[in-house]
């Protein structure tokens, strides 16, 4: 599997704190909704990306 890069994680969780759906970022980054959920669970558990 690819590992996306931090750059990319960093632009998803930055819009989903500015209110942004994970439906919204999967499309706008052409990701499933399950990776952006995933990034953002990773995120609010840890605080970093």
């Amino acid at each position: 599997m690819k590992s996306y890069s931090d750059d990319l994680r960093k632009r998803v969780i930055a819009l989903r704190s500015k209110g942004h759906t994970g439906a919204e970022e999967a499309i706008l980054f052409s990701l499933s909704q399950r990776t952006v959920e995933r990034y953002w669970r990773s995120y609010s558990d840890t605080g970093s990306v």
